[in-house]
């Protein structure tokens, strides 16, 4: 039987079930949050948190526990703000994050918590810059220390 077989809960794809089940992979704590961010979320958009379900195995795969838990938080506040814009945050996932280092990830998430107190548009804009940046600059070293400069102007801001 195919996935999208008539079943109104499975004609755009995966129903809650099936992407929880994505959940029992993941390591306790990352399940944990999961679970508790994705219920969050379910109260105020369902389809924000459905979303947030199905990218939670990839974004797992790249971010720490508290990463996670960071991206998470990001994303509801943009969907309290404004529906789409925090579905289209938690479709576009972190695998532009994949390459950068632990340390300069936290100092990304930090920039982006200071953005959204400006506007969620600023917040994604930054969060969609941030991948280019790191592909147009090769030197880690260099690219922490510009998002660690970057950091403490948004502090300022």
């Amino acid at each position: 039987m195919s996935q999208n077989d008539g079943n109104p809960s499975s004609q755009k794809g995966k129903t809650f079930t099936d992407l929880a089940r994505h959940f029992s992979l993941l390591p306790a704590e990352k399940k944990k949050v999961s679970i508790e961010m994705s219920a969050s979320l379910a109260t105020i958009s369902l389809k924000a948190s459905r979303e947030f379900v199905k990218n939670v195995p990839q974004a797992a795969e790249i971010l720490s526990t508290d990463e996670l838990r960071t991206w998470a938080e990001i994303g509801k506040r943009v969907v309290m703000m404004d529906a789409n814009l925090g579905v289209g945050y938690f479709a576009k996932g972190v695998n532009g994050l994949r390459g950068i280092s632990a340390k300069s990830r936290s100092l990304v998430f930090r920039i982006c918590m200071r953005q959204l107190i400006l506007s969620s548009s600023i917040l994604l804009e930054t969060f969609d810059l941030i991948p280019s940046l790191t592909n147009e600059i090769k030197d880690k070293t260099l690219l922490t220390d510009i998002l660690e400069l970057a950091s403490e102007i948004a502090k300022r801001s």
